[in-house]
């Protein structure tokens, strides 16, 4: 303790994305402060001192730690959190460790060990601990306000968390998904229930690291519960605890409130227990463990209870079964990919998108990754891809260089990138195919150059309809790529060009978006609305086959549909029907506006305000950033807490289009209102003379496959047996 200040000199071991929460935290508390900061990157400890704190030391040595502090916080990768605490216990440090404890029993229980021998204190970062939430769940349980419980089901998913290559490595994380969130859930299962004994564990990892996982457990000896946890997809978070009288429901996320239903009545009756004055979770923590060492206080969270989850993971990884995946619940089709080999290596750009993520996995079913270079903008959504043992790549698509180096070696590129700057991020490839002498490219563009709404005019010509400009920036800028990619076929480059318009199926936005708006009560149908012109994902992956194969149809872009249009109507309500959601109808002439006045321009000047301050991707920005946080932060929190822009965050938070004019007007999404307005059947026929290319899904298949997919992740209702043949409702089979 520096008896100067009175206040303990906490260590920064570890300079992560975590590392800024803990420095935050500190920064709160007038009883500590922190003096040292350490990393194996030097260069990053040196950054990370100068944004977190103006009075620590960037220690070269891990060993130079305890000259500069009493305590650390160890918030190093998991496979080093044993040998690191470890140290600095023996080095005389009290130390609170980032879960999971450790990777294993063995390395748990040595650290256990070495503190108790120090005296020095040892606490686990297991920070659910501390939330409100927790705090209200164990009270209703104690309570008994439900009756006892029996059985839980636990849903969550982590999407699009900072992660890097390294996260991926099991020799660095110790594994995946499951000792990601899991020291978190078993945690709290073992506070609230009692000891956890795993009855099965399945996960999704095919030589990668696992992105989903599904456990069965049984606590205390009598409750039980399955446990899935995901990072590969944005879903529901939920957890519920069933008891004898009702349910305990909350957000796992969400730290300050919890939902208790009663249903031992005639009708549930649901009471919501908000937190009378949440605080963050980072500084109770932080609090605690310095109230301990002070001897003031009991660990909340001591390392000999984070012995529990360590041991519950490793006894999931022992049993681990592999995780029955969609596409064995389909029929046998044919082959994605012919039996000779045509190329050493393709490039496959935007391989972590939901096409890309779709396409390795139909890949690996044939035994063919070894084909493919993966590239990626950022590790950030690459979950679902690095459950296969891939050859990766990171690059920026306007990095001419990293593109010229990503490709060396190909000699074909499938380019599946997505970005708003389509037509500046297609040039560079194109240049690496010149440079490389890489003479086949397949170009993933879209019906939507024509513009959201799908002009009539365009059923006669089909592909062949001129292209112009919509003044919508995602559709000229797809336009733009398609016309380096015609011109690059001029100078002799064998180009392919797809143009998919409505894809669907498991993991699509078209299909997951629709249910959660739906769920929301945000979808309106057009009772006089047009046609939507569908491809199942696995039939678009077949076509991007179909184009390395081929020898004709270059440089001349081809629908890409299943050649069925359906109306827009029937695709939305046979998604409700799911549900039992009943959209409501309303006519086009009800959400199409004419020329805007100065009121109605304002309002929609400011509508996509709400949702860009509150996105994730943009709190991210904000609190990752020390130049923002320095300049524009104060100017942010001004401009969301001001009075004038609140009525349109509530009002406008949806970025809606209205139903109906007046006061009380339901608000629906936008986009999904405007897509309905499309006119044109498209035609695949080209894509099938040209290619090959022959649709295998209809829509009643690919809503089935579909459905076994939201039910996984929460967006259905249990179904009882998802092996069995999903039965539709009469109206949606009369639909498809």
């Amino acid at each position: 303790m520096n008896k100067e200040n009175l206040k303990t000199r906490v260590a920064l071991v570890g300079c992560g994305a975590i590392a800024r929460s803990h420095a935050a935290a500190i920064a709160t508390l007038d009883n500590a402060v922190c003096t040292a900061v350490y990393d194996v990157d030097s260069a990053r400890a040196e950054s990370f001192a100068r944004s977190y704190s103006t009075e620590a030391n960037v220690v070269q040595d891990l060993r130079q730690v305890a000259e500069h502090a009493d305590a650390a916080i160890v918030a190093v990768p998991n496979a080093h959190h044993a040998s690191v605490s470890i140290e600095l216990l023996r080095a005389g440090l009290h130390v609170l460790c980032e879960k999971p404890l450790a990777v294993t029993p063995v390395q748990a229980c040595e650290m256990v060990a070495v503190a108790e021998e120090r005296g020095r204190v040892l606490v686990c970062g297991l920070l659910r601990r501390f939330y409100d939430s927790t705090a209200l769940v164990t009270e209703a349980l104690r309570r008994n306000l439900v009756g006892r419980p029996h059985h839980f089901e636990v849903r969550e998913s982590v999407w699009n968390w900072p992660l890097n290559r390294a996260t991926f490595d099991p020799s660095v994380t110790g594994g995946g998904v499951l000792i990601d969130i899991g020291p978190h859930v078993f945690d709290l299962l073992n506070l609230w229930f009692g000891s956890i004994e795993v009855l099965e564990s399945r996960d999704d990892s095919r030589g990668g690291v696992e992105a989903f996982s599904d456990t069965h457990v049984r606590c205390g000896g009598e409750v039980t519960g399955r446990i899935q946890l995901t990072r590969a997809y944005r879903t529901i978070n939920r957890t519920r605890i069933i008891c004898e009288r009702g349910y305990i429901d909350f957000d796992p996320h969400a730290r300050d409130r919890i939902v208790i239903v009663h249903t031992d009545g005639a009708e549930d009756f649901p009471v919501v227990a908000q937190a009378a004055a949440p605080r963050d979770p980072f500084v109770k923590q932080l609090e605690n463990f310095l109230g301990v060492i002070a001897g003031e206080a009991a660990p909340v969270a001591p390392a000999k209870a984070a012995l529990s989850a360590v041991e519950a993971i490793e006894a999931c990884y022992e049993k681990r079964q592999p995780l029955l995946e969609i596409l064995d619940a389909g029929p046998r089709l044919a082959p994605t990919i012919d039996s000779e080999r045509r190329y050493k290596k393709i490039l496959v750009t935007g391989a972590s998108g939901s096409v890309g993520s779709r396409m390795i996995e139909m890949w690996a079913a044939e035994g063919r990754l070894d084909e493919l270079r993966c590239m990626v903008r950022s590790y950030r959504t690459a979950a679902r891809i690095m459950r296969f043992p891939l050859e990766m790549v990171e690059a920026n698509l306007l990095d001419a260089k990293a593109v010229m180096r990503a490709a060396e070696g190909c000699d074909a590129i499938v380019h599946l990138g997505v970005g708003d700057k389509a037509g500046r991020e297609t040039e560079p490839l194109l240049d690496a195919a010149r440079a490389h002498g890489i003479r086949r490219f397949v170009h993933m563009s879209t019906a939507a150059v024509y513009g959201i709404r799908l002009p009539a005019r365009i059923e006669e010509l089909q592909d062949k309809t001129k292209v112009v400009k919509t003044g919508e920036p995602y559709a000229d800028e797809k336009a733009k790529a398609e016309r380096a990619v015609v011109r690059a076929c001029e100078r002799g480059l064998e180009a392919v060009i797809l143009r998919p318009h409505m894809v669907y199926g498991p993991g699509l936005r078209w299909s997951a978006e629709l249910m959660d708006l739906l769920a929301q009560d945000k979808i309106c149908v057009l009772e006089d609305g047009g046609w939507c012109n569908l491809i199942y994902v696995d039939d678009l992956v077949r076509s991007v086959w179909r184009a390395l194969a081929t020898d004709k149809g270059f440089g001349e872009p081809l629908f890409i549909t299943d050649g069925a249009p359906l109306k827009w109507s029937a695709y939305i309500d046979a998604h409700a029907a799911l549900i039992g959601a009943a959209p409501r109808r309303v006519s086009s002439k009800d959400v199409l506006k004419g020329k805007l006045g100065l009121r109605d321009w304002m309002k929609a000047s400011v509508r996509p305000l709400p949702s860009v301050i509150k996105s994730r991707e943009f709190r991210n920005f904000v609190f990752e950033s020390p130049a923002i946080q320095a300049t524009l932060f104060p100017a942010y929190l001004r401009l969301r807490e001001s009075r004038w822009l609140r009525p349109y965050v509530e009002k406008l938070r949806s970025g809606s289009a209205s139903g109906s004019g007046g006061a009380g007007a339901r608000e629906f999404d936008e986009l999904w209102t405007m897509l309905q307005i499309s006119e044109a059947r498209l035609s695949p026929e080209r894509a099938e003379k040209l290619i090959g290319f022959h649709p295998q899904v209809d829509f009643r298949e690919g809503l089935r496959l579909s459905s076994l997919w939201f039910e996984r992740f929460g967006l259905l209702p249990t179904i009882e047996d998802s092996k069995e043949h999903l039965q539709l409702p009469e109206e949606v089979v009369k639909a498809s």
